[in-house]
């Protein structure tokens, strides 16, 4: 009973250890709206377009994850399709850099 409450402490302890990381990776980036970005004078570094097939918050989270890897220190995410009943939904999202 002792070591399966252990184990069960252990892969929740490295869950978390794993959302935190993926959670630090991403606050370096700041969410931002393109009118802001246009008052900032950032620069474009890319865009991308991203899918899932479960929910509109996944195809975000991926996306984000993607921007983390680009060296930017801002990004844009902009829903282009929304589709429960054919399980599509599609976000772009564009990054800039100062």
């Amino acid at each position: 009973m002792k070591i399966n409450k252990l184990l069960s402490g252990l892969v929740l302890s490295a869950s978390l250890f794993s959302t935190a990381s993926v959670l630090a990776e991403s606050s370096s980036l700041q969410k931002i709206t393109y009118g802001e970005a246009q008052e900032m004078n950032l620069s474009k570094i890319s865009q991308k377009t991203f899918l899932s097939n479960i929910d509109l918050d996944l195809a975000e989270k991926d996306a984000v994850e993607w921007a983390s890897t680009q060296n930017a220190s801002h990004y844009s995410v902009y829903t282009v399709e929304r589709s429960p009943k054919r399980d599509r939904y599609r976000v772009s999202i564009v990054v800039y850099s100062n």
